[in-house]
This record gives structure tokens, C-alpha cells and sequence, in this order.
């Protein structure tokens, strides 16, 4: 007897149409979601650019020792001179904010700027440390959206302060620190110290991504340790695809170091 084909009851659609369809849904509001964020960013831009005066004291106090440093008179000082006043941060952004104060930017201006450009560097970063532990494009634009939609990144990166570089710089390092556990190529992994020292040479509390990237190191050297035999030589990794065989091999590795990037955090 012949065979013959039942069709599905009430027409349903096939697994790949109804997988087509949910896929076009993502796309669809990650769009929606995408347009909205990036109206706020540049609602922050408009507000930055468009206001006179400082949003904070601390702003005040940045832009005060920017300028002083822009004109020749340092920025560390005791309490009995001018101005009387700490400063309270490392030199990288009073360094870099002077040299736009020089160049014609107003001490505010300067220093917001300065900012929101760390802001944007931040999202493009977080986009490709992503990269390196995940190969899903959506997860990517999802964690790029909800940076971009954190009020901490947004304020930071309106107001004239050293936390959004401070912070740019941190993600840098982690970021080529990534690279480094991806390639394992000894000059990714000084530039991801220098960036650190940076980090913390514009704020002194921007730890987390040295910390995470110290405690991931010391962590794999003791299961590289382990995994020599007494008196003999490392065990052979067995051949693979290159991304994938890397990935699946440091899987656990790379998430106790996101773990040890959030523990961190909690400290900062």
C-alpha cells in the first residue's frame, strides 16, 4: 500500500517558518530598542554640549585643576595654597583634559567630552570582549543595548568626571586580556597591564579588571601546574578547530573570570 502525506492539523506552519518568524521579532525590537538608546545618547550629547555650568562639584573641582594644569601651575597641592583643595585623582584625565583646554575646548566642554567619548569607546568594547566568549551576533547587540541604557554610563559620560575613562580604560584591558586567553600572544597580554595601570592612574579605585585578570592568571597557572606529571612533560592537547577548540578548552576558565570581573566590581 501506498504511502501518502498527512498534512499538519489547522495548517500549522513548519519548525523552520515559526523559527524564521521569531528570529524576524528579535530583529524587529532589538531595532526599536537600538534607535530608542541611541536617541538617548544623543539626547546626553545635546545636553552636555548645550549646558554652562557644572552638573556636579566634583566637576568644579576637575575642570579647576585641568586648567591650572593647562596653564603651568600643576594640580597637587598642600591644603595652604591655592586652591585649597584636594585632588583627589590621578593625572591621566587632568593630563588630557588640559591638553584640550589648550587646544581651545572651555574646561567643562573639554572634560565632557572627553567622557562621552570614553562612553562610546566602552560600548564598541563591550561589543567585542563579547566576542571572544560568545558567537551569538544577539547576544553582542544585547549587551552593547543594555550598556548603552545603564543610567551610571550615562551620567558618567555626560559629566566631566575621571570615572567613565577610568572605567574605559579598565574594560580595555579586560578586553585584551580576552584577546590574550583567545591567541595567547605575550604582547597583548603587557598591553592589557599597561591599560590597567592607566585605569588606575586616572582613578585609584578602577581595581576590578587587574584584580580579575591577576586571580584568572594565578588560577590557570595552578591547573597548568597540575596537569604536569611529576617528572615528565605536559600532557598533549588534543587537535582541534582553532576557535572553537580554544573556546570549548577555556570555557571554565573564562567564566571564573567573568565571575572574579563581578566579585571585583562589588569593591570598586
Amino acid at each position: 500500500m501506498a504511502a501518502t502525506y498527512t498534512a499538519p492539523p489547522n495548517g500549522a506552519p513548519p519548525q523552520s517558518a515559526r523559527a524564521a518568524a521569531r528570529e524576524r521579532t528579535c530583529k524587529l525590537t532589538l531595532r526599536w530598542i537600538g534607535a530608542i538608546v541611541v536617541l538617548g545618547l544623543a539626547s546626553h550629547f545635546a545636553v552636555l554640549l548645550w549646558a554652562r555650568h557644572e552638573f556636579t562639584v566634583v566637576e568644579a573641582i576637575v575642570a579647576l585643576h585641568s586648567s591650572m594644569l593647562a596653564n603651568g601651575w600643576g594640580f597637587y597641592f598642600d591644603l595652604n595654597h591655592y586652591p585649597f583643595t584636594v585632588s583627589p585623582y590621578g593625572p591621566v584625565f587632568y593630563a588630557v583634559s588640559g591638553y584640550l583646554h589648550k587646544w581651545g575646548l572651555p574646561p567643562y566642554l573639554g572634560g565632557r567630552m572627553l567622557s562621552f567619548s570614553a562612553l562610546l569607546v566602552a560600548l564598541w568594547l563591550s561589543w567585542r570582549a563579547l566576542g571572544y566568549l560568545t558567537r551569538n551576533a544577539y547576544a553582542r547587540v544585547s549587551s552593547a543595548i543594555l550598556a548603552a541604557s545603564t543610567a551610571n554610563l550615562l551620567f558618567w559620560g555626560t559629566v566631566g568626571q575621571v570615572d567613565m575613562l577610568a572605567a574605559c580604560l579598565s574594560l580595555a584591558g579586560f578586553t585584551v586580556f580576552l584577546e590574550y586567553r583567545e591567541r595567547r600572544r605575550v604582547r597583548a597580554l603587557v598591553f592589557s597591564g599597561a591599560l590597567v595601570i592607566l585605569a588606575v592612574l586616572t582613578k585609584q579605585t578602577a581595581l576590578a579588571a587587574g584584580a580579575a585578570i591577576g586571580l584568572s592568571l594565578l588560577m590557570e597557572e595552578r591547573k597548568r601546574a597540575e596537569r604536569v606529571p611529576r617528572g615528565g612533560s605536559p600532557e598533549p592537547r588534543r587537535p582541534g578547530p582553532q576557535f572553537c577548540g580554544r573556546l570549548t578548552s577555556s570555557h571554565t576558565d573564562v567564566t571564573m573570570t567573568m565571575r572574579l570581573w563581578r566579585t571585583s566590581c562589588r569593591f570598586t
